[in-house]
């Protein structure tokens, strides 16, 4: 017999668990995509653990539950665990190659084994396949339940074989080490199998996945240390590790140009408008460079005070159009800021190709760092009143 009283306790421990952990996530903590797709594991986790706290209380006799409540109630916690597995899947995607964009084709392929697991469990309320609720409003697990750990689990190992792959491919050693850290995953379904064996009548599924959340809000912790708290953009330590990854991967991933943008006039403005505008213009300047570097694919970061860099592949860009994006995007930001309106807000740009003769990132930055200083140098011959 199940231990329901333990089904009580995780259930209730992980929905308040989670709940903290999700009113701690900010956006400083990760890339957009990463915060999003966490937020979402937490969602789903919640209801997968509510769902459970419900079902025990109702299996337990310590309220009053109708057969078809069960069904609903068991229907709902299946669904939303393979719905976490699945968000969780795609947070490691993002995690492991965070400036990659897949297709729309493969997006669709991976969705399969969670449209097929939410199919059958959300049948089963007819079917009993994945589970049946007895005559006597008891659980019991059906034939199809060892399918769908099957569909759900998938993921856990497409994501560790992803992970592994890249972890022995690539020449960088913090990636290197953050593919390990998720290859290491693994072990939760094999660690599920084994306390199934030793503990059949306790909530290993639950308990397991609450520390798959541990484990994601801890690394995203670690990130914040790459992250500016203005912009939520990576900030300049990351870049440097990003530039030395580069550099050591050149002759596998080819050349990239390095962007540099300056802020015009921000002393003015923050001179005139104050430190909050000021604040708030270097915020309009990161949005639009977020833009601008999304639509080529890249890296982006605040390199510190008011400038920014952009890192881009040599073969997805021109780099006097990536320049022309970068003010085109500006101009939108401005436009739809009503603030920014005032504050004749522009940018000064170089950029640098780097194809391995640069010993380190430092060189290829200086290179770029000219030319965006000669840009500036004549933005201030044409405008000598700012």
């Amino acid at each position: 017999m199940l231990n329901y009283g333990a089904y009580e306790l995780i259930g209730i421990m992980g929905v308040f668990g989670s709940l903290t952990i999700f009113l701690k996530v900010s956006r400083n903590m990760g890339t957009v995509r990463q915060v999003r797709l966490f937020k979402a594991v937490l969602v789903f986790y919640m209801i997968y653990a509510g769902s459970n706290y419900v079902w025990a209380l109702g299996e337990n006799d310590s309220i009053k539950m109708s057969v078809m409540a069960n069904e609903i109630l068991n229907c709902l916690a299946l669904s939303s665990l393979s719905l976490m597995m699945y968000h969780w899947f795609k947070y490691c995607m993002v995690t492991i190659n965070p400036d990659r964009s897949y297709s729309k084709k493969l997006v669709a392929l991976l969705t399969i084994p969670l449209v097929f697991s939410v199919g059958i469990t959300v049948a089963s309320i007819w079917t009993d396949g994945v589970y049946k609720i007895t005559e006597f409003n008891q659980y019991m697990p059906g034939k199809q339940m060892v399918m769908k750990f099957v569909l759900d689990y998938f993921y856990i190992i497409a994501a560790t074989a992803y992970a592994l792959i890249c972890a022995f491919t690539t020449k960088s050693k913090n990636r290197r080490k953050l593919c390990m850290t998720i290859g290491a995953f693994i072990f939760v379904p094999i660690g599920r199998f084994i306390l199934r064996r030793l503990l059949p009548h306790e909530p290993t599924t639950m308990a397991l996945a609450f520390f798959v959340i541990l484990w994601i809000f801890l690394n995203m912790q670690d990130l914040r240390i790459y992250s500016d708290a203005l912009t939520g953009m990576n900030n300049r330590r990351r870049l440097n590790e990003y530039l030395g990854d580069r550099l050591s991967e050149i002759q596998t991933n080819g050349a990239f140009y390095i962007f540099i943008a300056d802020v015009n006039n921000f002393k003015e403005i923050n001179d005139e408008f104050g430190h909050i505008s000021g604040d708030h213009a270097l915020v309009v300047v990161a949005n639009a460079v977020k833009k601008a570097v999304s639509s080529v694919g890249g890296f982006a970061a605040r390199y510190g005070g008011d400038e920014f860099v952009l890192v881009c592949d040599a073969n997805k860009v021109d780099p006097e159009r990536a320049v022309e994006s970068i003010n085109r995007y500006l101009e939108d930001e401005i436009k739809r800021d009503g603030r920014a309106v005032n504050w004749n807000l522009t940018v000064s740009i170089g950029y640098t190709l780097v194809n391995g003769g640069d010993r380190n990132g430092a060189e290829a930055l200086s290179r770029a760092d000219r030319m965006m200083y000669e840009g500036k140098m004549d933005f201030h011959s044409r405008n000598p009143q700012l």
